[in-house]
């Protein structure tokens, strides 16, 4: 049956980003998934999923329907829904294969050399610059802002199949909570500096048209925010990880 640790958050499910009711409580479940407080197996029933947030059980089931589709939950007749097998190094995975598909991103605008496409870049980047240094710039706002430019970076390639490719890769919903929770990276400037510092790398390359540098800082910085999350999250999880998984790049 649903944990009775699962229970809103102090801020309230009405400060996270999705568009929706429903989009809010499936990010909700998913961030409970990736910590572990909903088990491989577990039943999440409708009814108190909808009394933990004073809601109707409309918004859950299509809450529901979003994490099935995600591969999240699995929704069965007369069995209602459970918590599908997520385990650390499936979300390392996860990380690893957007962290290629951005690499790959870069490459291909390195080789294409199209100033136009670099150009929409430069607005993110001044913002997120903007943001280092910054008191009214929060943590979580920080993130934000990275995430407009690394998607603004993917949108710059010229290859729809890639960009599909990062859009329909499954469990959105707890790379959506993994990317949020690393605010604790940009609680510094030191840490915002960095990433700043990394994504100028990459553009430089890009104008330079040197795919193996932009890849390479592509990569570098994903390693580094993905080691710090392994580090946050297995101590909440308690998985082992295997290694091999973290020396890919």
């Amino acid at each position: 049956m649903l944990v009775a640790s699962l229970t809103p958050t102090p801020t309230g499910i009405s400060k996270m980003r999705a568009t929706t009711v429903a989009e809010q409580i499936a990010e909700y479940l998913g961030a409970q998934m990736l910590a572990g407080a909903l088990k491989p197996g577990e039943a999440i029933v409708e009814h108190k999923v909808a009394e933990i947030f004073g809601i109707s059980r409309g918004p859950v089931r299509d809450a529901l329907r979003i994490l099935e589709r995600q591969g999240l939950v699995r929704i069965e007749p007369r069995r209602g829904a459970s918590v599908v097998k997520l385990t650390l190094n499936d979300i390392i995975d996860l990380f690893n294969a957007r962290a290629m598909l951005l690499s790959l991103a870069v490459r291909y605008q390195a080789i294409s050399g199209d100033p136009a496409r670099m150009r929409t870049l430069e607005g993110p980047l001044q913002d997120a610059r903007n943001g280092v240094d910054s008191d009214a710039v929060s943590a979580e706002a920080f993130v934000h802002l990275i995430g407009r430019l690394g998607l603004a970076l993917l949108k710059a390639t010229p290859s729809k199949p890639i960009i599909d490719a990062f859009n329909n890769l499954s469990h959105q919903t707890v790379w959506s909570r993994i990317w949020k929770d690393s605010s604790f990276f940009y609680e510094s400037s030191a840490g915002r500096q960095e990433t700043c510092e990394s994504f100028g790398k990459v553009f430089n390359a890009i104008e330079a048209e040197d795919p193996d540098a932009a890849a390479l800082h592509m990569e570098k910085f994903s390693a580094l925010i993905r080691n710090e999350m392994v580090r946050r999250i297995q101590p909440m999880r308690a998985e082992p990880v295997d290694e091999f998984r973290l020396r890919c790049f």
